[in-house]
C-alpha cells in the first residue's frame, strides 16, 4: 500500500461513529470469544454484510476450533478472497488482543510486503477509537516499520515482519519464542520457477519456520496462499500428515453451458438472451459471474493458478503439447464417436462424448469432447442428438463405447432407443480395455505433438484434462478421445455398409435435420 492509502485509512477510522457505552461489557465479552463478531464490530470497513463468501464464512465459523485442534493449518484460497485481511491481519490481532497469543510473526514473500501488514495493524491500533477504548490499547516501547509492541491493558504483545527465506532464527519476546506464525503468500512468481528455488524455500521452511516455536508452549503456524506451481511449498505441505489443509477455489462449478464457449460466442449468446454464467457456482455469489467467466476465457492458465489453486504444469503434462482449431475443414470424410459412460452424478465421474472428425485432405483428426453429469437415461438422448448432428456433417459415423459391467446394458438400451426413435440400426462398436489406462492415454501424445490430432479451442474441460494429465481431477474426456482414436486407427474398423444401411432407413429424417441445422 502507498502512504496515501494509509492516510485514507486513518481518515476513514476517524470518521467511524463511536460505539455505545450501554452494552460495552457485553460487547467486549462477546468480541473476545467470537471472531466473526470481533471483525463485524471493529472492522466493518473491511467487510460486507451479509457475508456471501463460503471461504470467509468457513473461517469465521471454524477457526477457533481448528486452532485448538491443529498446530499447523494451511488455507489455499483464490486471489481476492481477502486471505491477508481476514487471516493474516485481523485474526492475528484478535488472538493477541484476547491474550490467546503474545508474539506474532507475519512472513510474506518479501519484507516490504510483510511491512504493509505491520503498518496496517499499527494504523488500526492508533486510530480505531472503538478498538482502542474497548481493549485499552496503547503503543509500546517499539513502534517501527518492521515490528511493534502493543500494550493491551497491563500486558504487552509483539508483532514482527519477516521476508521469506531470510534469517529468522532466535527471535524472541520477553524470553519467549513466537507462538503465532503466519506465512502469508510466501511464494511468488519468481521463487517457484526452478526446482532449486522451490527446494530452497521448502528447506528454509522446515529448518527455520517449523523450528521457531518452543515445543513446551502452545503455538500455531498458519500458512495462507494460492497454489502457483504443482510442486510448490503449499503443494508439498498439503501432503504432510501433520498439516490440516483447506482448499477454496473461486469457481466451484462452471455449469453445463460452458463447453463450446469463447469470448465471441458468449457475446452472441447474450444477444439471444442466454447467460451461461448464471449457472456457475462460485465461492462468493456477490461477485460478477460474467467477469469471472471472461477472465477464464481470456487466459485459462493464469485463471486455474490464481483462482482455482490448480496450476497447469505443462512441462510435466505429456498430453499438453497440442494445437487447437477454431473451425472444422470444409470437408469431413468420417466421424468417430467415443463414448465413456459413467454411473452419473452420484460417483462424480463425467459422462464423456468425443466426436473425432477425420479430414483426408489434411490428413488430420479434429476432436471435440464434452462431459456431462446426468443420469444414463438423459445421456442416451444426448448421444443420439450428437449422432444425428454428426450425420449432417458426414454420412460415415460410427460409435465406440466401453462395455464393462453395466456399460454393456447401456449399449443395448442405446441401440433399442435408437430403433424406437426410427433411427434404425446405428453402428456401435464394443470396446474392451485390456491395457492399463495410462498406457492407453499415453498413446495420444505423439498424435498431439505431431499435430495429427487437433483439439477444439472451445472444449474447456478436455483442454483442462490434457493440461493436467496424469494428475487431472477427471480423465473421462481423455478416455472418450482415446476410444474414438482407437476405432479410427483400426483398433475397431468402421463398417461403412452398416452406416449406409442405417442412413438408408432414415435418410429423409437425416436430410431434414441437416436442412434445419
Amino acid at each position: 500500500m502507498k502512504p496515501q492509502a494509509f492516510s485514507e485509512l486513518r481518515n476513514l477510522l476517524k470518521s467511524l461513529p463511536a460505539l455505545s457505552d450501554t452494552d460495552r461489557e457485553e460487547r467486549i465479552k462477546r468480541a473476545k470469544s467470537d471472531f466473526r463478531f470481533f471483525v463485524k464490530t471493529y472492522f466493518s470497513h473491511y467487510i460486507q454484510e451479509p457475508e456471501t463468501s463460503l471461504f470467509r464464512n468457513f473461517v469465521y465459523d471454524n477457526i477457533n476450533g481448528l486452532l485448538q485442534e491443529h498446530k499447523l493449518l494451511l488455507f489455499k484460497a483464490y486471489r481476492g478472497a481477502a486471505k491477508t485481511t481476514i487471516l493474516s491481519r485481523l485474526l492475528s490481532l484478535w488472538l493477541l488482543l484476547t491474550h490467546q497469543k503474545s508474539y506474532a510473526l507475519i512472513i510474506s514473500s518479501t519484507l516490504d510486503i510483510a511491512k504493509e501488514s505491520i503498518e496496517t495493524l499499527k494504523v488500526e491500533c492508533e486510530d480505531n477509537a472503538n478498538l482502542i477504548a474497548d481493549f485499552a490499547l496503547s503503543a509500546g516501547v517499539v513502534w517501527s516499520a518492521e515490528e511493534f509492541i502493543l500494550k493491551v491493558a497491563e500486558s504487552s504483545v509483539k508483532v514482527k515482519a519477516f521476508g521469506a527465506a531470510k534469517k529468522i532464527r532466535g527471535t524472541n519476546f520477553l524470553g519467549k519464542r513466537p507462538d503465532w506464525i503466519v506465512c502469508d503468500d510466501i511464494e511468488n512468481d519468481e521463487n517457484i520457477q526452478s526446482k532449486a528455488q522451490r527446494d530452497k524455500l521448502h528447506s528454509w521452511f522446515l529448518k527455520a519456520v517449523l523450528k521457531l516455536p518452543a515445543r513446551t508452549q502452545s503455538y500455531n503456524i498458519l500458512i495462507v496462499g494460492t497454489t502457483l506451481h504443482h510442486d510448490s511449498l503449499l503443494a508439498r505441505l498439503e501432503e504432510r500428515s501433520d498439516v490440516e489443509s483447506f482448499n477454496f477455489p473461486l469457481v466451484l462449478d462452471f455449469g453445463t453451458q460452458i463447453e463450446g464457449l469463447s469470448k465471441q460466442s458468449l457475446l452472441a449468446n447474450e444477444e439471444r438472451g442466454e447467460k451461461p454464467y448464471q449457472a456457475m457456482i462460485i465461492d462468493d455469489e456477490s461477485l460478477d459471474k460474467r467477469g469471472v467467466l471472461l477472465e477464464f476465457l481470456e487466459d485459462k492458465d493464469s485463471f486455474f493458478s490464481e483462482y482455482q489453486n490448480t496450476p497447469l504444469s505443462k512441462e510435466n503434462a505429456p498430453l499438453s503439447r497440442y494445437r487447437t482449431f477454431e473451425a472444422l475443414p470444409e470437408k469431413i470424410d468420417a466421424i468417430y464417436m467415443g463414448i465413456d459412460p459413467s454411473l452419473g452424478r452420484a460417483r462424480g465421474d463425467l459422462f464423456g462424448i468425443c466426436s473425432l472428425f477425420y479430414s483426408k485432405a489434411h490428413q488430420k483428426y479434429y476432436a471435440r469432447a464434452t462431459g456431462y453429469q446426468v443420469n444414463p437415461e438423459v445421456m442416451i438422448g444426448i448421444i443420439l442428438e450428437t449422432y444425428l448432428k454428426n450425420l449432417t456433417i458426414s454420412p460415415f459415423v460410427t460409435l465406440g463405447i466401453e462395455v464393462v459391467a453395466y456399460q454393456q446394458f447401456f449399449k443395448q438400451i442405446l441401440m433399442k432407443t435408437a430403433r424406437e426413435r426410427g433411427l434404425g440400426l446405428i453402428p456401435v462398436i464394443e470396446l474392451k480395455n485390456t491395457q492399463n489406462k495410462e498406457l492407453r492415454l499415453d498413446t495420444l501424445a505423439p498424435l498431439l505433438s505431431e499435430e495429427a490430432l487437433m483439439i477444439d479451442s472451445s472444449c474447456h474441460e478436455l483442454i483442462l484434462e490434457l493440461d493436467t494429465y496424469p494428475k487431472s481431477k477427471y480423465d473421462d474426456l481423455l478416455d472418450s478421445l482415446e476410444f474414438a482414436i482407437r476405432i479410427a486407427r483400426g483398433g475397431a474398423r468402421l463398417d461403412y455398409s452398416l452406416a449406409l444401411k442405417a442412413m438408408g432407413r432414415s435418410g429423409a429424417r437425416f436430410q431434414g435435420l441437416k436442412q434445419r441445422l
